[in-house]
């Protein structure tokens, strides 16, 4: 009974987070997605479901992004935040500050928890660069990483 009212408040906390939130399988493939994300990429929970993150994420921020994902499941670090872009369905660049953690649960494939909105500053456009060093993040916190993303004047 503890467990069905625990996936209830779960299930209720997804549908109805304010934020984009969506779980991902390890190959990127949607697993599960919250209207919040739906309207924030533009695409419908079906196409979404049918898709995977890589082909909404922005070239230029996908290699990163793969790269920490790898850190992640090599148990290198515990979690990773970054700014990125995704492209919508109507072609439109959002920024997001994604957040990523590896879900494990009895039964259940490792899965990676995504969280999405608007940049730190509440940009829904602009261009990033990633300046911090693999050596400069780890001095920091060696378990968590944050991507900065830096704006043009």
């Amino acid at each position: 009974m503890l467990h069905i009212k625990q996936t209830e408040l779960f299930e209720n906390a997804f549908h109805h987070a304010p934020i984009g939130m969506a779980l991902v399988a390890l190959d990127g493939e949607f697993l599960k997605i919250n209207d919040s994300f739906c309207q924030l990429v533009g695409f419908s929970e079906e196409e979404m479901l049918a898709g995977d993150f890589q082909t909404i994420t922005h070239p230029e921020d996908l290699t990163r992004d793969l790269d920490l994902l790898g850190e992640l499941t090599r148990g290198e670090i515990t979690g990773y935040q970054m700014d990125k872009r995704y492209i919508r369905k109507d072609g439109a660049l959002v920024w997001v500050n994604m957040s990523v953690s590896l879900v494990r649960g009895v039964g259940w494939p490792a899965q990676t928890l995504y969280r999405s909105g608007p940049g730190p500053d509440g940009a829904q456009a602009g261009r990033g660069r990633f300046e911090e060093s693999d050596a400069g993040r780890r001095k920091r916190h060696p378990s968590q990483v944050r991507i900065p993303r830096e704006h043009e004047s």
